[in-house]
Formats: structure tokens, C-alpha cells, sequence
């Protein structure tokens, strides 16, 4: 009997138990656990008290009107947030419109300056010097 119990005592080691994966992980989810808590907790301000138990004093109607104009403010400041972030997106699109414009414009040009033939269907050279003569400047 004191065989079989020596042996198990033997065989069953503390640390050896903490070793399995399934555990570790188990014990550092526990810990991980225990920081968020702790981060959590609120940092004690009394200044905060103090505010919360002069509100307490006042009326209920006070304090819903003053959270709700927290927040109807707060609505109209995301409001106005919403419509300066679209035009400035507008005002992008259009600079980029007119910058196509202009470079399809300037393409074109290009192509009918270079496109131009004489009557025999030979290529005009004045205007391919003159469009070399404006990429040299």
C-alpha cells in the first residue's frame, strides 16, 4: 500500500502540471484578464464626485436638458464635420476633373498637330519641329 502511494507522489510533479500548453494557455488568459481589469478600474478624482453629487441636487429635468443639448450639440458638430469633409471631396473631384480636361485637350492637339499631312500624304515638319522645339523649353 505505501508502495502504490509513494510512487504516485513520485510520479505527480507540481511543475511538471504547468508545463501542458492547454494549461499555460489557460493560466495566461487568467492573466491577461486580471491587467484589463485593472486598466479598467476608474483612477479616483474627486473633483468628478464632487460635480456628480451638485448634479444630484438639481433637478432631473436640468440634467436631461444639459445632456441633451450635449448631444444635439455633438450631432451638429459631426453634422458640420460631415458637410466640410464633402465639399473639400468635391472640390478634389472637380480639381481633378479639369486637370483631365486639360491633359485630354492638350493630347488632342497634339494629335492633330501631328496627324496633318501634306497633299502627296507626307507628314507636315513644322509641326513636328515645333512640338519638339516646345519639349526642348
Amino acid at each position: 500500500m505505501t508502495s502504490t502511494s509513494i510512487s504516485w507522489t513520485n510520479t505527480f510533479n507540481y511543475r511538471s502540471s504547468f508545463n501542458d500548453p492547454k494549461k499555460k494557455k489557460i493560466i495566461h488568459e487568467y492573466k491577461k484578464l486580471l491587467r484589463k481589469e485593472q486598466h479598467k478600474q476608474p483612477t479616483t478624482n474627486y473633483q468628478t464626485s464632487d460635480c456628480k453629487n451638485e448634479n444630484s441636487h438639481g433637478s432631473m429635468k436640468q440634467s436631461g436638458r444639459t445632456t441633451f443639448h450635449r448631444a444635439l450639440k455633438e450631432y451638429e458638430k459631426k453634422q458640420s464635420e460631415k458637410k466640410l469633409q464633402q465639399q473639400e471631396q468635391q472640390r478634389i473631384e472637380l480639381e481633378r476633373n479639369k486637370a483631365l480636361q486639360r491633359y485630354q485637350q492638350k493630347k488632342k492637339d497634339r494629335f492633330k498637330k501631328l496627324s496633318k499631312k501634306t497633299g502627296k500624304g507626307q507628314p507636315v515638319m513644322k509641326e513636328r519641329i515645333m512640338l519638339l522645339l516646345e519639349k526642348i523649353q
